[in-house]
C-alpha cells in the first residue's frame, strides 16, 4: 500500500513522463525514489530512459532491481 507522499509523488512523476517526456520527468521519478527505492514503476521508468539514450551501463541496473 502506497503513502499518500509516495502516491502524490509518484502520480506527479507520471503525469510529467507522459506529458513532457522522460527528461522532465526525471527529477520527479528521482523524488520517487528518495521515498521508496524499490519503486517498481519508477525504476523502470528510468531504466528506459537510460536505455533509449543508450546509457546501458546505467539502465541494467536500473532493470534488475526488484
Amino acid at each position: 500500500m502506497q503513502t499518500l507522499a509516495e502516491q502524490e509523488a509518484w502520480e506527479r512523476a507520471y503525469y510529467t513522463l507522459e506529458l513532457q517526456g522522460g527528461e522532465a520527468a526525471l527529477p520527479f521519478l528521482q523524488d520517487v525514489l528518495k521515498i521508496k527505492p524499490d519503486h517498481a514503476e519508477a525504476n523502470y521508468a528510468i531504466g528506459q530512459g537510460f536505455f533509449y539514450k543508450r546509457l546501458m551501463n546505467q539502465a541494467l541496473p536500473m532493470s534488475k532491481k526488484p
